[in-house]
């Protein structure tokens, strides 16, 4: 295997070199990397670069620029800074015959009863890169020397999940914003289910989220977890609760039911209608969306079997008009289909009105057609020639 390429500035046009409207570049940090293991000591002959893959190839720099006549004005640029966490250096070594006069270093025997080896020791660093800031600035399109900045910094509470627990930054007003995140391993303690989403690795899961203003707490959301179906592994949210301000009184989303893979069947606001969802296609997307009804209703009016494996859209389609004909006059039905790793097929609303969507032999959008087959919209994709 060759060495990697890595390259520490890309430049992306908006059409090609020679004929476009403006461009991005990209900077990433590369470091040459300072420590080898000699070509001795390498099977292939070659040198070793050990692979510091860790501290190499962060984004640090992205500008976006428009083009005027022949140069390129500036529009936005992001900055990103990075510091090493859990830094270590270990020590490795590399062990090779040592060949002399005595030895015949292309075979196996000894010289005066003893095998010679040399050795070569190596410096190995790990660690982990995290983003810890980010400025965007933005350019007065009129008068380039003049901008608006904004910054955000980021806090890491724990050295070994590295999740972001704060982020502080300036929102358009000047006001200092403070957001804070709990995760399952921050607050598990003596609950159970949290304690089993640490040990089944479900850790990058907000369980609490705060929203300061210049101090002022301005918005709070809770989430609530348990075991669905009798299944401790399959762990899914019960309700969600948002609070705004010093509200006492939450805005809340009960989740009522889920399938067998962890899809949610059921939810609901609370004094609201509820939201019950079938899935199809292995379950792998939704085909129909229910405002006003309840999931064990909806289930039992079509047949779950076909509705995993359709023979094809028309059958599929038919099968879903079962619920819109059924609960007529009593809930909201939409239903979708598709074609499974390519995307949605059809789409009919609650009005019964479908919309249909055509795709090329690459996986891309070519038409979009009304409830009669006529084309509403068309897509055509052109690949620019490479400048010589």
């Amino acid at each position: 295997m060759g060495s990697p390429v890595l390259y520490p500035k890309v430049i992306k046009y908006n059409g090609n070199v020679d004929n476009n409207t403006g461009k991005t570049a990209y900077q990433y940090a590369i470091y040459k990397a300072g420590n080898f293991v000699p070509h001795t000591f390498m099977s292939s002959g070659n040198y070793g670069s050990l692979d510091n893959a860790w501290d190499q190839g962060n984004l640090v720099k992205e500008t976006a620029f428009k083009k005027a006549g022949n140069t390129y004005l500036p529009v936005s640029e992001k900055n990103y800074v990075y510091d090493r966490f859990n830094f270590k250096q270990e020590y490795g070594v590399a062990l090779r015959r040592y060949c002399t006069g005595d030895v015949n270093c292309g075979r196996t025997e000894t010289a005066n009863g003893m095998m010679y080896y040399t050795f070569y020791e190596y410096q190995i660093q790990t660690g982990v890169n995290k983003l810890i800031s980010e400025e965007t600035i933005y350019y007065d399109q009129f008068d380039t020397s003049k901008t608006l900045r904004n910054s955000k910094a980021y806090a890491y509470d724990n050295t070994v999940h590295f999740y972001p627990a704060e982020t502080n930054s300036t929102d358009s007003k000047g006001q200092a914003v403070k957001e804070q995140v709990k995760y399952p391993f921050d607050l598990a303690g003596s609950d159970l289910v949290l304690n089993r989403m640490v040990a089944n690795n479900i850790l990058a899961v907000p369980v609490e989220s705060y929203r300061y203003v210049n101090t002022n707490l301005v918005y709070t959301e809770k989430n609530t977890f348990q075991s669905w179906n009798g299944l401790n592994n399959l762990i899914r949210p019960l309700k969600k609760e948002v609070f705004y301000g010093a509200e006492a009184s939450p805005v809340r989303i009960d989740y009522r039911a889920y399938d067998s893979v962890g899809n949610v069947n059921e939810q609901a606001k609370a004094n609201d209608a509820s939201e019950v969802y079938l899935w199809g296609y292995n379950n792998q997307y939704p085909v129909a969306k229910v405002t006003g009804s309840r999931y064990d209703t909806v289930a039992a009016l079509v047949n779950r079997n076909l509705l995993q494996r359709p023979p094809g859209d028309q059958e599929l389609r038919t099968e879903l008009d079962k619920i819109r004909t059924a609960l007529s006059g009593k809930a909201l039905v939409a239903t979708y289909t598709y074609k499974p790793l390519v995307g949605m097929t059809s789409e009919t609303d609650a009005t019964g009105k479908t919309i249909y969507y055509e795709y090329d032999a690459f996986g891309r959008l070519k038409l979009i057609r009304d409830k009669d087959l006529k084309i509403i919209k068309s897509f055509d994709y052109r690949f620019n020639e490479q400048a010589q």
